[in-house]
């Protein structure tokens, strides 16, 4: 949605302000998804559980955070491509 009109819009200005604002805002949600998955580990790796089905929550957090990005990086290879 941050990206999605400023894309079809093809208004290279436009596209360089908006890809500002959304790497911004990425490397604050990645930092957070990366301090919470620190923050759980912490707290488990004293008295974890055997196996290794405790890592699953922040293996799980980083992979669907990262996937959402392969979503819009596609998107901006593919306006990139068509301009």
């Amino acid at each position: 949605m941050l990206l999605q009109a400023a894309i079809i819009s093809r208004d290279p200005e436009r596209i360089r302000a908006v890809l500002g604002r959304w790497i911004a805002a990425l490397l604050i949600w990645q930092v957070l998804v990366l301090a919470a998955c620190g923050v759980y580990i912490a707290i488990l790796a004293p008295g974890r559980p055997a196996g290794l089905a405790w890592a699953a929550p922040p293996v799980a957090a980083v992979l669907g955070s990262a996937l959402g990005l392969q979503w819009a990086v596609i998107a901006l290879f593919r306006a990139n491509r068509s301009a």
